[in-house]
């Protein structure tokens, strides 16, 4: 049995979303529906990245989680590459984004439900594709086994924001509930890579100092 950790998003199903009232409400008051429309519609970073990689990566030093984003700023008609690998702990709105796609696994996948606690969301691969640049995606995760150790890895089927042409398969379409939530994870990597990081009881002790 696999006893590594299985990242948790902590959901209070007796408070209110402040926003739409639906109970189970996040530590910071929405329910998950509302902080990804509330990513969403947010105005777009003015940064002009576009991001190919946001992944969570075990150090094979320290065994520690790592931040590696893979992203391209244009420049010109083409674009520059960029890549960042960070031991910096991310803030928890990072991973609980991140994790949110496990019922995206689950559905793409077409695995039973309850799977859903099993698993744990890796990465998000993105592509872009024809003339307006549509924006692809594939997910990859982790999950837990009964009966091993080494979890089960899981890749999703590559699905694209909108069809590439005119028209096209809609079984080749990302669910809008799963762009918003990407959307927001988007939004949670664009704020690490300027600077958001998980908070430390600095100041705190410097006012009990003070």
């Amino acid at each position: 049995m696999n006893n590594s950790r299985i990242p948790t998003v902590e959901i209070d199903m007796n408070k209110p979303c402040k926003e739409c009232g639906q109970m189970g409400a996040l530590p910071n008051g929405l329910c998950m529906k509302c902080l990804a429309d509330a990513a969403f519609t947010k105005k777009k970073s003015n940064q002009g990245r576009r991001f190919r990689k946001i992944k969570v990566a075990k150090s094979e030093a320290t065994a520690r989680d790592r931040i590696v984003m893979e992203f391209e700023k244009p420049n010109g008609p083409e674009f520059d590459e960029y890549a960042l690998t960070s031991g910096d702990k991310a803030a928890p709105e990072f991973h609980t984004a991140l994790q949110a796609l496990a019922q995206d696994v689950v559905e793409m996948c077409e695995l039973p439900d309850d799977y859903r606690q099993r698993i744990v969301v890796k990465s998000v691969s993105l592509s872009y594709g024809g003339e307006n640049s549509v924006m692809g995606a594939t997910i990859t995760a982790q999950m837990m086994l009964k009966k091993s150790n080494p979890p089960l890895m899981l890749n999703t089927p590559h699905k694209a924001e909108d069809y590439y042409a005119e028209s096209g398969d809609p079984k080749q379409l990302l669910d809008p509930a799963c762009m918003r939530r990407i959307h927001a994870l988007i939004i949670e990597a664009e704020q690490f890579i300027d600077g958001k990081r998980e908070q430390t009881d600095m100041f705190a002790k410097s006012d009990r100092a003070a």
